[in-house]
């Protein structure tokens, strides 16, 4: 069977830190990307995340030549919305929303490893 997918997926592992909502109480968690795409991503989650449910997302991207004295961890931070797809035993697929920002983190903000 073709893959019809409209992107390129990068089978890439970055921290991703997740926030799910319309539970009632927001929760956050830092997860691994299995891989991610233009269009989302998919998660290493052991736990599945109802799928519809919609989340915030902050995508750690470490990249050596972004390294200045203004972001010495070389990271690019992709922050951006999206909702549950689905969810299973390889993890869960999140589709973006049209809204993103890209920011280089303050000095004084955590890093995840």
């Amino acid at each position: 069977m073709a893959d019809k997918r409209k992107f390129q997926r990068l089978e890439i592992n970055v921290p991703v830190k997740i926030k799910i909502l319309g539970q009632g109480e927001e929760k956050t968690a830092l997860i691994e990307t299995g891989n991610v795409s233009a269009a989302g991503l998919l998660i290493k989650s052991r736990t599945p995340i109802p799928e519809g449910l919609r989340v915030e997302m902050e995508i750690f991207f470490d990249f050596e030549k972004l390294v200045t004295s203004v972001d010495p961890d070389g990271t690019l931070v992709l922050s951006v919305t999206g909702r549950v797809l689905r969810s299973g035993a390889e993890g869960t697929a999140i589709r973006f929303n049209k809204d993103y920002e890209f920011k280089i983190p303050a000095a004084s903000d955590p890093v995840p490893d």
